[in-house]
């Protein structure tokens, strides 16, 4: 999961744009699906420490990164 996520953040971005912050990714998730997340909890996922999201928070990342949910399974 963690490698898939930090390939997300690398390439679902304009080369000539700043990467993607945890934090930005949080409230920009909120803002498109409604879901909550915390950086925190971004952070734990990209590094490995939590492997296992909700399926609410799966399937808010997917939709945010425009990748089917199965994607990061």
């Amino acid at each position: 999961l963690a490698q898939k996520l930090n390939k997300l953040f690398e390439v679902m971005r304009k080369p000539s744009d700043a990467p993607l912050s945890n934090a930005a990714a949080a409230e920009a998730i909120k803002e498109k699906t409604g879901v909550s997340i915390s950086a925190a909890y971004i952070w734990q996922l990209r590094s490995g420490l939590k492997t296992n999201p909700t399926v609410t928070h799966l399937q808010a990342m997917a939709k945010f990164f425009g990748v089917p949910a199965s994607y990061l399974i």
